[in-house]
């Protein structure tokens, strides 16, 4: 239950890794979200880059955004993560199953930050632009849990849960969903999702099986042992981005602008509006 001096209060959480590439974007999408500034908080982690991209400028252009906005919102925090095994420019699988590892730690940090000041946490992957009514939308819902909608080609950030093969898939008619535009139970969620402070003390992020390979499976499995309903808003939308070429597809297409920001050094902190 919120109380009076949290009511409102959202905590935007997003992980960073190798997506130096859409970040201007990503954050200009941010500061365009039609709510408001002082109602919001933002976390930021920083995972370390793989070997062949360590000239990523990911954390200073945070550290810049931070000093640009801060005094508009609640906070901004900008935190790095490094657990090592960073070097393998193709991971092999165990590798692979190291990045999830790195990713899952990551979430599981974010979750343990959040505190009674927020209302609600916003977790958003950093490939996500967010249209500018979404979060509106997921918080008019009113639900515990809910995600917004981020379709691309064959991906869609939604699933049901298969009891026979006991695990998530997208085998069913979300196209319909997307259609008829009506707020729906679902049973997997990702991506950008809306969940209350209390949510955060109830899930863990970890892969549940050797066959799973998104974190995102184990904090679905800890809401259904919870009896916490996981809910899909349609009108909430979020334009996911796997590489450059959607990226600047979209860009032509929206005619968006990247978010510039000054180099500004340490002792500046000037407000841009």
């Amino acid at each position: 239950m919120e109380s009076s001096s949290n009511r409102g209060n959202v905590c935007i959480s997003m992980i960073w890794k190798d997506k130096e590439w859409i970040l201007p974007y990503t954050l200009r999408m941010l500061t365009l979200l039609n709510y408001p500034k002082e109602k919001i908080g933002i976390r930021f982690v920083v995972m370390p880059v793989s070997f062949h991209d360590q000239k990523d400028e990911t954390f200073r252009s945070l550290m810049n955004f931070k000093r640009v906005f801060f005094k508009l919102y609640r906070f901004i925090s900008v935190w790095t993560v490094n657990t090592g095994n960073t070097r393998t420019e193709k991971p092999s699988n165990g590798n692979k199953r190291n990045g999830d590892w790195n990713m899952q730690l990551s979430k599981n940090l974010l979750m343990d930050a959040v505190s009674k000041k927020d209302e609600y946490v916003f977790y958003v992957d950093s490939s996500v632009l967010l249209e500018e009514n979404s979060l509106n939308h997921l918080i008019n819902l009113d639900k515990d849990v809910v995600a917004g909608l981020c379709l691309n080609q064959d991906y869609i950030n939604i699933g049901q849960y298969d009891p026979n093969m006991n695990s998530f898939d997208n085998s069913f008619d979300y196209k319909k969903i997307i259609s008829d535009g009506v707020p729906t139970k679902v049973a997997f969620v990702s991506d950008m999702m809306l969940f209350r402070y209390w949510i955060s003390k109830k899930i863990k992020f970890y892969q549940s099986n050797k066959l799973t390979s998104s974190e995102d499976d184990g904090a679905m499995r800890d809401m259904m042992k919870n009896n916490i309903d996981r809910w899909f808003e349609p009108k909430a939308l979020g334009s996911i981005m796997f590489n450059e070429k959607e990226l600047d597809d979209f860009v032509k297409k929206t005619n968006i602008d990247p978010l510039i920001l000054p180099d500004l050094l340490p002792e500046h902190r000037l407000i841009s509006a």
